[in-house]
């Protein structure tokens, strides 16, 4: 008799074929988890990214209503090299995210902030275009 691996979720995967585990790694699969909200003047997203080191960790654009992320986290090496781990939850490397912002953004007024642990973009809204009324030249 061979032992097999358990999996808890393994009817859930036989019954359901697109069956999406809750909790995929973080980073690899989804990247940090956001919030985004708006008030009456913008929109502001907030990203739980504990232990970047500094400001070329991460990498922020904004693009055609899209807010792109990826940076990298550093784990201090001596902590990998000198311990056995039993268990290793916490996230390091590479990550990326992109989100859809709801409405149009000035791209150019954006600002972004990074502390304790949370990175908080804001981003202005667009005024509304609201069109333009043409008058015609008539000759008669």
């Amino acid at each position: 008799m061979h032992p097999q691996q358990f999996e808890p979720n393994h009817s859930l995967r036989q019954h359901e074929p697109n069956y999406i585990h809750p909790f995929p790694e973080w980073g690899q699969q989804m990247g940090p988890m956001i919030d985004l909200y708006e008030t009456t003047e913008e929109f502001i997203v907030t990203c739980d990214i504990p232990g970047l080191q500094k400001q070329d960790d991460v990498d922020i654009h904004v693009s055609g209503g899209q807010l792109f992320l990826h940076g990298v986290i550093q784990r201090e090496n001596e902590a990998l090299q000198e311990h056995h781990y039993h268990l290793s939850e916490r996230f390091y490397g590479q990550f990326q995210r992109e989100v859809s912002l709801p409405g149009n953004v000035m791209e150019e007024n954006a600002t972004a902030s990074y502390k304790n642990g949370v990175l908080e973009v804001r981003l202005k809204k667009a005024q509304a275009e609201h069109g333009k009324k043409i008058e015609i030249d008539f000759h008669q």
